[in-house]
């Protein structure tokens, strides 16, 4: 049987604006200047690496409160300006006729991803959604594609991981399953590139002729 797993945001998910505004709220609370290109930039990185990168070195001791900060907020507005790709619920209904195992893989912890796919009325077409907890390693880790292997057993040979950055690519890879690049997303197309994905689609539509290969 063929399985999908897809990354969330800037996958299926146009999170952006939901996102930023979460993640400089806890800056302008303490009044520290930020590029929102450079936030843009780092969405699907860990919220401890991406303050732990902007924070000067006198406020370091604040990365856990801002990301308490942050979740605060996301969990009330992640809708804020954010929706679903264009064409995600069609694919999605299509892949799921077709028979394919659907999952979702991200480094947003479970609850609130389960919260996303519910709002937008998706989560019914997932066999898995699968968060990134504290105590869970972080993409490129392929921990959590093991950790959805346990509940789907899915055919290495059969498989693929969706995502938009090159940590979706090389945790596929690290998993030894096969990937593709996202390239509508937020990620370094460079980056992603450097991280050699076996196939690249420019919509979510093209993940449908990917099956058919697979």
């Amino acid at each position: 049987m063929k399985s999908i797993i897809f990354d969330l945001d800037g996958t299926l998910f146009d999170s952006k604006n939901g996102i930023i505004n979460a993640f400089i709220y806890p800056l302008e609370e303490m009044g520290i200047e930020y590029d929102k290109t450079w936030v843009e930039r780092m969405i699907g990185h860990t919220l401890k690496d991406m303050y732990s990168e902007i924070l000067p070195v006198e406020l370091k001791d604040k990365t856990d409160w801002c990301i308490e900060e942050y979740r605060k907020i996301y969990v009330e507005q992640f809708y804020y300006g954010s929706c679903l790709y264009e064409g995600v619920e069609v694919t999605l209904k299509e892949l799921k006729k077709s028979g394919a195992l659907l999952a979702i893989a991200t480094t947003k912890p479970t609850g609130i991803t389960e919260k996303i796919a519910g709002h937008f009325h998706i989560v019914h077409y997932f066999n898995v959604i699968m968060g990134t907890e504290d105590n869970t390693p972080y993409k490129p880790d392929p921990a959590i594609i093991y950790n959805i292997k346990k509940i789907i057993d899915f055919d290495d040979e059969h498989t693929i991981f969706v995502g938009d950055t090159y940590l979706d690519i090389i945790a596929g890879k690290n998993a030894g399953i096969k990937t593709c690049a996202a390239m509508y997303g937020y990620g370094d197309r460079l980056k992603l590139f450097e991280g050699n994905p076996d196939y690249s689609i420019r919509t979510i539509y093209d993940v449908i002729n990917i099956l058919e290969v697979l």
